[in-house]
């Protein structure tokens, strides 16, 4: 059976563990976003919502969701859980067995659940841990210094710090999901990881692709290149390097070169496609045939510190980012494509 995933986002139901609040909700989103929508809350950028929420981080919550499995996908060798993220102190439970403890936002989680999972319907519930709890409990072992914006203890947890009050931000330590939900259902070996080395010039790139799969287990691992218009360039069948890694190289002559932001009249600068298959799981990728330097030479004040991209000095411009929203599960690609827009119109390079 070849791979194929099953999105889980939607039709999730949240309650809190004092059994007061309760609704239907779809991933992502966040007890805040929850309650809000569901008029439990006001808006807590409102007057004086803030400190009078911050109840709401201080409370446990479950999410939980019903899904159906039938027997093709039980045949299959090998499903795996994917959460994108869990934010963030949080157990896992799949048909009444705990079968992951999260505590760090930053990462994807990925469970075997092949032999844990039913023909039929299968419960899958969240727990969720006060974070403000959880930091309360760590700062009896390890005390550090207070945060005069917020919420004390903030650097023992592995979730995004701004949460717990900033200089420019409010303070809603919320639990969540920034993103969403989904099965991988697939036989044979699974991609983990996946990276681009290059060696660049005007004259000839040489593109190194280091593919990572979960087994040790020999496999039949591809890369092929396109061009920026789509046009097929090579396909080479990738060589085992190590247990579980595989590398293929290409070489392209004359190739087309990106640049950084206003060294160029394109407003789009040319990507390049790979394009990947470990067996039946496949995974694309795209990137920009450049050479980046930073210049250390000395000069008559002490030592250079210049970028050059492709040979060409160029003055950096850049700008300081904070997240787009408080709640990052309510902030869309769209919105963040829009951003990154703003920045090119505003000269950024950096």
């Amino acid at each position: 059976m070849s791979y194929r995933t099953q999105d889980i986002s939607n039709g999730w139901h949240f309650f809190s563990k004092n059994g007061l609040f309760k609704g239907e909700t779809n991933l992502p989103t966040s007890n805040y976003l929850d309650l809000m929508r569901c008029g439990y809350i006001k808006d807590p950028f409102k007057g004086k919502n803030e400190s009078e929420l911050f109840w709401v981080s201080e409370i446990d919550w479950f999410y939980t969701k019903t899904f159906d499995i039938d027997s093709e996908t039980l045949n299959s060798e090998r499903v795996y859980l994917c959460f994108d993220s869990v934010d963030t102190i949080a157990d896992i439970i799949l048909n009444g067995e705990v079968i992951a403890s999260c505590d760090n936002t930053h990462k994807t989680y990925r469970i075997d659940v092949k032999h844990k999972l039913v023909n039929g319907e299968n419960r899958l519930k969240v727990y969720f841990y006060s974070p403000v709890e959880y930091i309360k409990e760590k700062l009896k072992k390890f005390p550090v210094p207070p945060n005069f914006n917020g919420v004390n203890g903030f650097t023992l947890i592995r979730k995004a710090a701004y949460q717990f009050g900033w200089d420019w931000g409010p303070c809603f330590p919320s639990s969540g999901f920034d993103k969403g939900v989904h099965l991988d259902i697939f036989s044979g070996a699974y991609i983990d990881n996946l990276r681009v080395e290059q060696q660049t010039s005007e004259e000839v790139a040489d593109v190194s692709v280091v593919i990572e799969t979960d087994t040790e287990a020999q496999t039949d691992v591809t890369a092929s290149l396109y061009s920026p218009e789509g046009k097929f360039i090579a396909s080479k069948a990738a060589e085992k390097i190590d247990t579980t890694q595989y590398r293929a190289t290409f070489s392209v002559k004359n190739p087309e070169l990106w640049w950084a932001n206003g060294q160029t009249d394109r407003t789009e600068q040319p990507l390049y496609r790979i394009d990947v298959t470990a067996d039946d799981h496949a995974r694309t990728v795209k990137i920009g045939l450049r050479e980046v330097r930073l210049l250390t030479a000395p000069d008559k004040e002490g030592a250079d510190f210049c970028f050059a991209v492709n040979g060409k000095r160029i003055f950096a411009k850049g700008g300081n980012w904070i997240p787009a929203d408080s709640f990052v599960a309510r902030v869309s690609r769209e919105r963040y494509g829009q951003y990154v827009k703003n920045m090119q119109w505003a000269n950024f390079n950096m």
